[in-house]
């Protein structure tokens, strides 16, 4: 396996700015919409965890012109995180699904956060979900927007998430 360096630190880019996308949650329509490239955005995938400890959700982020690899996902969130099982999230479990921020995550107190080393890069002005239903945002500072718990191993950890 290929190592991949990443880093969360990174001077932001801009400000915070809300970008309303309407309903739309297709990746290739949000990044033609908006002028940038796929591999500028971050998507989180929301899953419901079986857990002895108190996390009942789990984000992975990766880069969204990659794809999910689940079974990674399983794997790292047993190892890191003690859950014994996952589920996709549905519309209704509290996440504005298709439009969730990684800081979405370090905010919930029973949610744990694995982030693939291609999207842990704070020097990119990401375009990230706004955690509300119709809206993302530019230039997502992941040291801005998540601070400290981004070094919490109980809580985000960094690791191969992606399909080959």
């Amino acid at each position: 396996m290929v190592e991949i360096s990443w880093n969360f630190a990174g001077e932001p880019q801009g400000d915070l700015e809300r970008l309303s996308v309407g309903m739309e949650t297709s990746i290739g329509v949000i990044a033609r919409n908006l002028g940038v490239g796929a591999d500028r955005i971050l998507r989180a995938h929301v899953f419901g965890a079986t857990s002895l400890t108190p996390t009942r959700w789990l984000l992975a982020v990766i880069r969204a012109d990659r794809s999910l690899a689940v079974g990674k996902v399983l794997a790292a969130a047993r190892d890191m995180f003690g859950i014994s099982a996952l589920h996709a999230a549905e519309p209704g479990e509290r996440w504005p699904l298709g439009f969730v921020g990684p800081d979405l995550a370090i905010r919930t107190p029973d949610a744990v956060m694995l982030v693939d080393p291609a999207a842990a890069h704070g020097e990119i002005a990401w375009i990230a979900g706004g955690n509300e239903a119709g809206v993302y945002v530019r230039n997502f500072n992941w040291f801005r927007e998540c601070g400290d718990r981004l070094a919490d191993p109980a809580k985000v950890n960094v690791t191969e998430i992606t399909a080959p």
